[in-house]
């Protein structure tokens, strides 16, 4: 029981990590995530379609994000979902007792494994969320790549104006992502 337990944790885990790091999740997103935010699953250009929360009282409303999956991505969600098929609530990631994650939870996971590997315990599941906008300021990709890959709320009103993007704006992003931190996966391949 325990050795299945062991693999269960590992497989969500692992899908969970990758998801955070490859779209800018923080460990609340994480805990929110439902498999209807998944979009394109099985398609040409699978992306995760999850509006930020954070910023909503700021300027009135949740700041849409569309972020490409990588391969390795949708290959760790995929492995997760017949691992554990979906739930009646459809949240992606659980508890083993079948209840949706919490933030706390999901930071807990990230600490677990951090120790495991040891990593500075200086790093929290926050750096995770930041490497993207860190690789494609290095990168020197435009401030709006950046903040959009965050979900930040830009220039107050402005959204209002300005027309959506489509889920490949990022794509050139989250390749970065994949190239340095998932073994050279991409998009674009």
């Amino acid at each position: 029981m325990q050795a299945r337990r062991k693999k269960r944790e590992g497989i969500q885990n692992l899908a969970m990590l990758k998801l955070a790091l490859a779209c800018g999740l923080d460990n609340s997103d994480c805990a929110r995530i439902k498999w209807m935010n998944i979009q394109d699953f099985d398609g040409d250009y699978p992306y995760l379609e999850f509006p930020r929360q954070k910023v909503k009282w700021l300027v009135g409303a949740a700041v849409d994000r569309r972020t490409p999956l990588l391969p390795s991505v949708i290959e760790a969600l995929r492995k997760w979902r017949e691992y554990e098929p979906r739930s009646n609530d459809n949240f992606v990631f659980r508890t083993t007792q079948k209840s949706p994650f919490n933030s706390r939870t999901v930071s807990n996971v990230y600490k677990r494994l951090r120790e495991a590997v040891g990593v500075d315990a200086q790093w929290t599941f926050k750096h995770i969320r930041n490497v993207g906008s860190s690789l494609a300021k290095r990168a020197k990709l435009s401030v709006d790549e950046r903040q959009a890959f965050l979900g930040h709320a830009i220039n107050g009103t402005s959204k209002f104006y300005e027309g959506d993007v489509d889920q490949t704006y990022l794509i050139t992003l989250v390749d970065l992502i994949g190239a340095e931190y998932l073994e050279g996966d991409s998009i674009r391949q």
